[in-house]
């Protein structure tokens, strides 16, 4: 019967009295409808079977009952998680983040989720950020861009304080990409003081184990190691996994995001994922990541999500940067809020891999005290 009336799968708030007249009532409906319509209510193996011999043959009721007591449990997961966020808000507190049970369905887990987003996180015009606006005293310009794909030739950059790159700058990490990649920064460099870039699952020749996968046939025998590769790079600051200071911004980057066709840097959904965000200090003001957080700029044009629910946790309930930065989902382009931190799709490439995107200019207030 549990199988069948959801209603004797949770407590019942009810008298001695009203409980003992529900189950005879649904004594009587369970009896009924088996008796007139056992084809639809309880067909051929539903029940449990016992055949001459005393063997028990589990009938489907028992799958019903078993993913009933699954989907409670996320449900379970998704709820300590909201509570979480209605607790802690927007307060600094250290808290540790753990793997959700339904990380594996981003998609669905953000159904649940958007209970509680939906209060907090507001879609910007992201033309209010590509506009080049009079500087602001006492701010740091940072100008922002991802998945540029070697598609730099007609890519107009406006000056700032900083340039963010945030992975994918070449199709598949080759040496020439890469060099191509250094003489547009070369070109651009007078533009800014400062130019920091982190690698995407393109740059397979950056990560050791597609390098590895790779080098053989797309990469010159006389370069040793994804290391040597890297260093290529001469006209910027290039960061994995590590972070810096500027203008008395702490400012982290990575790389990693969840599998996304075995590309470079990807990593199982859940507690490998975490393991790299937990690396993250918690008083980062900037943070960079290619791949992006669940919810914000990662809507795949199929309507499904790309992002990370640990990532995002994370964020809003421990790290709390002034600004995340990230790219992977060129379809999902945009700004975001969530109140406290603004999230930012700068992907240049659309979908079709054209350089339709602007820049995206963030103006942040300088630090009066500077980091050591």
């Amino acid at each position: 019967m549990i199988a069948k009336w959801k209603i004797f799968r949770r407590p019942i708030k009810a008298t001695p009295k009203n409980m003992e007249n529900i189950v005879k009532t649904a004594i009587c409906l369970h009896n009924y409808l088996r008796l007139n319509d056992s084809i639809h209510y309880a067909p051929s193996g539903f029940a449990d079977l016992e055949t001459k011999f005393g063997e028990l043959i589990p009938g489907d009721w028992r799958k019903i009952a078993l993913k009933e007591k699954e989907s409670n449990k996320e449900v379970s997961t998704v709820t300590k998680y909201l509570n979480r966020m209605e607790k802690h808000g927007n307060t600094n507190s250290t808290v540790k983040i753990i793997v959700n049970a339904m990380t594996a369905n981003p998609t669905k887990l953000w159904e649940k989720l958007y209970v509680h987003q939906k209060k907090v996180q507001k879609k910007l015009n992201a033309l209010d950020f590509t506009a080049v606006k009079p500087r602001i005293k006492d701010h740091t310009r940072f100008v922002l861009i991802s998945d540029t794909h070697n598609k730099t030739k007609q890519l107009d950059l406006p000056e700032g304080d900083v340039l963010i790159h945030a992975g994918d700058f070449s199709n598949v990490g080759k040496v020439e990409e890469i060099d191509h990649f250094n003489e547009f920064l070369n070109q651009h460099k007078n533009k800014y003081k400062h130019i920091i870039v982190i690698s995407g699952n393109h740059e397979l020749s950056f990560d050791p184990i597609t390098f590895a996968k790779n080098s053989t046939n797309m990469y010159k025998t006389n370069l040793i190691g994804s290391t040597e590769i890297k260093k290529r790079l001469k006209n910027c600051t290039y960061i994995e996994d590590e972070a810096l200071y500027i203008n008395g911004f702490k400012i982290y980057g990575s790389p990693w995001q969840p599998e996304f066709g075995g590309w470079a840097y990807n990593l199982e959904r859940g507690e490998k994922c975490l393991e790299k965000w937990n690396m993250i200090p918690d008083d980062t003001d900037i943070l960079i990541t290619h791949g992006p957080p669940l919810g914000y700029g990662d809507c795949c044009s199929s309507g499904l999500r790309a992002g990370c629910a640990e990532l995002l946790s994370s964020i809003q309930l421990r790290k709390k940067p002034k600004l995340h930065v990230f790219g992977h989902i060129h379809e999902a382009y945009g700004v975001w809020t969530d109140g406290t931190t603004t999230f930012v799709n700068a992907s240049i490439c659309d979908l079709q891999y054209k350089p339709s995107h602007l820049p995206i200019i963030v103006d942040l207030k300088t630090p009066i005290v500077q980091h050591n």
